[in-house]
């Protein structure tokens, strides 16, 4: 076909290659560029991620020793000038539906031992903690932390089980170990 060309035909041909291959080009170094944003961004996310699960472990741990790191990073921020506040570094909020909500009902449960504590009551400390949560999920947590054993529920009473087996009594259970009817 390009033997049977005339010479306008040819130099005609010779330009569209041309911008077809710089066009190839540029295409193909737009695609190298996005493939590495998006690993950049994969590892952004993955550190994002990595950073939240240590953030919430941190509040866990003061949870359980009764400080709310959360509310402590936060008046400490507001504590700074607002020119000031750019450099300092803020703990963020904890997210509703993440391990923060899971981690408080467990140690709610540990401390009220061997008390038991109801979802709804769980949800209103939340909500004095300025953490507004979807209704299921204090259930949806209490039930998960029952399937590993760590909680058992009677009724609307979830109860924290230790580990070394303890466990506080079961409603309708009389002191010689039958079943009140």
């Amino acid at each position: 076909m390009i033997g049977t060309l005339s010479p306008d035909q040819h130099a005609t041909l010779r330009v569209l290659l041309s911008e077809y291959n710089a066009l190839f080009d540029e295409y193909q170094g737009n695609y190298r560029q996005i493939e590495d944003a998006r690993r950049w961004l994969a590892d952004k996310e993955a550190r994002q991620a990595q950073i939240q699960a240590e953030v919430h472990q941190l509040q866990a741990v003061g949870l359980k020793v009764g400080v709310d790191v959360f509310a402590a990073a936060t008046a400490a921020a507001s504590a700074v000038p607002s020119e000031a506040r750019k450099e300092v570094e803020v703990i963020p909020e904890p997210s509703p539906s993440g391990i923060v909500v899971k981690d408080f009902v467990l140690v709610e449960a540990e401390k009220a031992f061997p008390n038991p504590v109801r979802a709804s009551d769980l949800n209103a400390k939340l909500k004095e903690l300025g953490y507004e949560v979807h209704p299921k999920t204090i259930g949806m947590s209490l039930y998960r932390w029952s399937v590993k054993k760590l909680i058992r529920r009677e009724g609307a009473d979830w109860f924290y089980v230790p580990k070394d087996g303890a466990h506080a009594p079961i409603i309708g259970e009389a002191k010689g170990g039958g079943r009140v009817s």
